[in-house]
C-alpha cells in the first residue's frame, strides 16, 4: 500500500505547521478585572457598561469569575412579596434583563487557551426575593410548587389575574410577579423549604478572547420562554 502525503491543504489531518492549527497560547494571564461596555444589545437601566472580575482561569482547571453591569448601585432590597422585584426589569422584556450594580457570580466556566467562556447566574438577583415568597403545591400528590397558585391566569397591559379555584374569585395580582412566577419561572419552590433561585431557565453566557489588554466577544441570554427568545450582545473590555 502506498501512502500519498497531503500536506496542509486536502488532508483531514491536523498536521503541526500547518496554517491555521497553531496550539491554543495556554500563556495569556486571563486573571483579573476587565472594564468595558457593550457594543450592541442595552441594559434596562440605558447604561452600556460592564465589569468582568476573572479570579482564577487556570488550564484544566474550572474558570470562576464574576460580573457587574451598569453604573448605579444595586437596587433596595425587597419588602413586599407581593410585588415583583426589582421594579423595571421585565425578563420578558428586556434584552438583558440584569440589575446594575448587582455582583453576578458564574455557575461553570471553562478556558481553551486565551479563551474562555462563562456561565452566569443570572437567577441569583431574585435569591431575597424568592425568600419572601409563599409556595404553593402544583398538586397534592407533588412536593413541586411555585409562588402563584397553579390556576390559570390572564393578563393585559394593566391587570393580570389568577383564576379563583372552585367557586373561589379570581385574585387580581401585580403582573411583574406574575411574569416572575409563571413566565419566566425566577423561584424554585417546594412545599416544605419555601422558595429560593431557580438554576434553570434562565441563562447568560459570556465568552470572550484576549489579545493582550484588550477582551472581546458576546454575551448570550436564552430563555426557555418561546416568547422570550435570545439576544446576543457584544462586548469590548480592557484590563485595569
Amino acid at each position: 500500500m502506498r501512502i500519498v502525503e497531503l500536506g496542509c491543504l486536502g488532508s483531514f489531518l491536523v498536521v503541526a505547521g500547518c496554517v491555521g492549527t497553531e496550539p491554543p497560547d495556554d500563556t495569556v494571564v486571563i486573571e483579573g478585572r476587565w472594564t468595558g461596555a457593550l457594543e450592541t444589545g442595552y441594559l434596562p437601566s440605558g447604561s452600556s457598561r460592564l465589569v468582568v472580575d476573572v479570579e482564577h482561569a487556570a488550564v484544566g482547571e474550572p474558570v470562576v469569575a464574576s460580573v457587574i453591569f451598569g453604573e448605579d448601585g444595586p437596587p433596595a432590597p425587597p419588602t413586599d412579596p407581593e410585588v415583583g422585584w426589582p421594579a423595571g426589569i421585565d425578563p420578558q422584556l428586556d434584552a438583558t434583563p440584569v440589575a446594575d450594580g448587582f455582583v453576578y457570580p458564574s455557575l461553570d466556566g471553562t478556558r481553551t487557551g486565551s479563551r474562555i467562556s462563562v456561565d452566569i447566574a443570572v437567577t441569583d438577583l431574585w435569591a431575597p426575593w424568592c425568600a419572601l415568597q409563599t409556595a404553593h403545591l402544583v398538586a397534592e400528590s407533588s412536593d413541586e410548587a411555585q409562588c402563584l397558585p397553579n390556576q390559570p391566569w390572564t393578563a393585559s397591559p394593566f391587570e393580570c389575574y389568577v383564576e379563583g379555584e372552585g367557586e373561589e374569585p379570581d385574585t387580581l395580582v401585580d403582573c411583574l410577579k406574575l411574569t416572575l412566577c409563571r413566565r419566566t419561572r425566577v423561584c424554585e419552590c417546594t412545599g416544605a423549604d419555601g422558595c429560593s433561585p431557580s438554576r434553570t431557565g434562565l441563562t447568560m453566557r459570556l465568552e470572550l478572547t484576549i489579545d493582550g489588554d484588550t477582551a472581546m466577544g458576546t454575551i448570550l441570554w436564552t430563555s426557555e420562554d418561546p416568547d422570550v427568545g435570545s439576544q446576543t450582545a457584544r462586548v469590548r473590555l480592557t484590563r485595569n
